[in-house]
């Protein structure tokens, strides 16, 4: 499945916007779902996603196992792993563990190797301004 890369805005250079492969996912716990805008980033070690996003999926957030992470600025992190089901529109429902944490610095989400990149192939297509996510081998 293809998908269009987002324009961000550059504020260095205006009139030179980043692509960004950003990516609707929907996150479901029993009979909660989100649908959460999500960065597909390759440089991500796991998938994270802010706290509120697992409270509203009745998650009691802290009760997860501890994890500490760090981004790529340097600024460390504490996230609590939980698992979850996750949909790519088009794609079939992948089970996985993600973090939920506090820090700003994961926007709304973080789709990254373990769990996400573990199931789905990714391919990045900038010349394009395409992403494609096709189903993997541990599905």
């Amino acid at each position: 499945m293809r998908f269009q890369y987002t324009e961000i805005r550059n504020n260095q250079d205006p009139n030179r916007p980043f692509q960004r492969p950003y990516l609707i996912v929907r996150l479901i716990r029993g009979a909660k779902h989100r649908d959460v805008i999500s960065l597909v980033d390759s440089g991500a070690d796991l998938c994270l996603f802010h706290s509120d996003i697992g409270k509203l999926l009745g998650l009691d957030v802290e009760a997860g196992s501890k994890l500490a992470f760090q981004g790529v600025s340097g600024a460390r992190g504490i996230a609590y792993t939980h698992r979850i089901d996750l949909v790519v529109r088009g794609l079939s429902s992948i089970s996985l563990d993600v973090g939920f944490t506090n820090s700003m610095a994961v926007g709304t989400g973080l789709l990254g190797q373990q769990g996400f990149f573990e199931q789905f192939h990714v391919n990045f297509l900038l010349d394009e301004e395409l992403f494609e996510i096709v189903v993997g081998a541990k599905q």
